[in-house]
């Protein structure tokens, strides 16, 4: 006999202290979540809507069911983690009699951070908002990404990499067992609350089924798409013709047939918790009244707002370009009179390449510091053939030597091997990495123990943009700049009341403005500008911006 996953759980699993009741009238919408076999889903969930109960169960099924299984969950704060850990996760496994009486002992290991079970699977939880490095090494078969409109983008590709052999182990385990389900391994889900148009979940939710939960109306016969204008004085009401609608005349409905994820979307205001007598004018027409316009459509609509602050705009931006100040040519560097006897600096951003992912190139940019102001002078983007790192290298090198850069600076991670083969080339004296951290006091600091720079990731990219909106830096002519204005114009700042930290995200390759950023600390490096930092002097918390005042700088 086969056993539904939604039945497993229900058969397995209590919540609190009775056992897990999924009735379907009322909960039907969860039923295709637990049993259709989907390799990556996305929920985009308002608040109190079940969301992180069903990842606590998501994430322990496969465990429970097949030896050796391995789950990663993750969050964007350490307390969020913990929540999780605590309220979920150990509700799913502590009070369930058959995981406690036959899946844990006194040998299995049960922290915050990480359980196991006795048959081998291995559940692990882990933060990361500014950085990833906390998951490297980890080897998942299922990832779960939770409040992914915190997580910034660029972190998500490193956490995939975990379940880089997942699908191998899969190969291997069905030989085992030829019953065990491929969509288990190399799986996704990605969950969390909208906030604005331009955020990482919207970003997945473009790529999704983009399921809706569409109610018919049973007096006009119109298919509701649920929105503010749904909200009635007493209840949930038709668009149409104002009359009341309800949940279990609802059902999913995909709006998108190419999608390769497949995605849910839940306002709190469908289910019957919500809409009804008691509860209507107290959740609903009470907390619109209290919450801001973004709130109420981020959290009980289940929508996300057009409210993303931008640091730069197009006018700031063509402002910095000096069209009497063309790009200097790679060919025009040697013989250049504008930077004959003045230091140069180099900067690189490692992208991964436009053939595996089209979203990120590596970028070489040139800055000098003529008459006292900074100039970007040279940039370059490294496409198509130029995608290979050994490629990117030999082309760079020359350009390096010809510019006569006396320092080069590199962001870690991804570039970790280039770099190398940059230093032996450059020599120690003439490169050096960057790590972008995002909770460290300094703005920038020299780790001796690993060899490379630090930096306050968001301190330093508001130096960047602030200098820029100042007129504190020439860059080349606006004809030759406009290919990479999108790196500038597309990266965006969100400030977390949830997490009570800001991140700077894109919605398009940035990478010529993290090239151009290392290249400007190069400069500043060389030119003392943060001496009181790297001697040591400064205090730790010397000129320190929060997080709330980097938001209101640049808005």
């Amino acid at each position: 006999m086969v056993v539904k996953p939604i039945d497993f759980a229900k058969n397995i699993f209590y919540l609190n202290g009775i056992p897990l009741q999924l009735p379907y009238k009322t909960m039907k919408h969860i039923y295709p979540i637990y049993n259709d076999p989907d390799n990556a889903v996305l929920f985009k969930f308002g608040r109190q809507t079940h969301k992180s109960t069903t990842l606590g169960y998501k994430i322990s099924l496969p465990c429970i069911r097949y030896a050796n299984y391995h789950s990663l969950y993750v969050a964007p704060t350490g307390n969020q983690v913990s929540v999780f850990s605590t309220d979920k996760l150990n509700g799913a496994l502590r009070e369930s009699t058959l995981v406690r009486d036959h899946l844990m002992d006194t040998k299995t290991k049960d922290q915050i951070s990480y359980k196991e079970l006795t048959n081998g699977s291995k559940i692990y939880l882990r933060s990361a908002f500014h950085t990833a490095d906390s998951i490297r090494g980890i080897s998942a078969d299922m990832e779960c990404i939770d409040e992914i409109q915190d997580i910034i983008s660029d972190h998500i590709p490193v956490i995939e990499q975990c379940m880089s052999h997942s699908l191998a182990k899969w190969e291997h385990l069905k030989q085992i067992d030829p019953k065990i389900p491929i969509h288990l391994f190399n799986c996704r889900i990605y969950a969390g609350t909208p906030k604005t148009m331009e955020n990482t979940m919207e970003k997945y939710w473009d790529n999704s089924t983009q399921n809706e939960w569409i109610i018919k109306c049973t007096h006009c016969s119109k298919y509701n798409y649920i929105n503010e204008n749904n909200i009635g004085p007493e209840c949930l009401i038709c668009n149409k013709c104002g009359k009341p609608i309800h949940y279990e005349n609802g059902q999913w409905v995909k709006m998108k047939s190419d999608g390769f994820i497949k995605g849910y979307r839940l306002p709190q205001i469908v289910l019957n918790w919500i809409n009804n007598p008691n509860a209507w004018k107290l959740q609903v027409i009470n907390t619109r009244k209290v919450y801001s316009a973004e709130k109420f459509f981020n959290e009980v609509l289940a929508l996300p707002y057009a409210n993303a602050r931008h640091p730069l705009n197009i006018l700031e931006l063509k402002a910095a370009c000096k069209d009497n100040m063309p790009m200097i040519g790679e060919e025009q560097a040697v013989m250049s009179p504008i930077l004959k006897d003045l230091p140069t600096f180099a900067g690189i951003d490692w992208g991964k390449g436009d053939t595996a992912s089209g979203t990120s190139y590596s970028v070489l940019s040139i800055v000098a510091k003529i008459a006292g102001k900074p100039r970007f002078v040279f940039c370059k983007r490294y496409t198509g053939r130029l995608s290979d790192p050994l490629v990117q290298i030999q082309d760079m090198l020359p350009i390096i030597r010809k510019f006569g850069c006396s320092l080069t600076i590199a962001d870690t991670g991804d570039g970790r091997t280039s770099n190398a083969m940059m230093a032996q080339n450059l020599g120690a004296a003439k490169f050096g990495e960057v790590y972008e951290h995002g909770t460290i006091r300094q703005k920038i600091k020299w780790d001796k123990e690993k060899g490379h720079y630090i930096m306050n990731r968001n301190r330093v990219m508001t130096d960047i943009f602030m200098e820029i909106k100042r007129g504190g830096v020439d860059f080349f002519s606006y004809d030759q700049f406009r290919e990479f204005e999108s790196d500038f114009l597309g990266i965006y700042l969100e400030y977390s009341e949830r997490t009570r930290m800001a991140k700077y995200d894109h919605n398009v390759p940035d990478d010529c403005f993290h090239s151009y950023m290392f290249a400007r600390i190069a400069c500043g490096i060389f030119h003392g500008e943060y001496q009181r930092y790297l001697s040591g002097g400064a205090n730790e918390n010397d000129g320190y911006a929060s997080d709330e005042d980097i938001v209101k700088t640049i808005g």
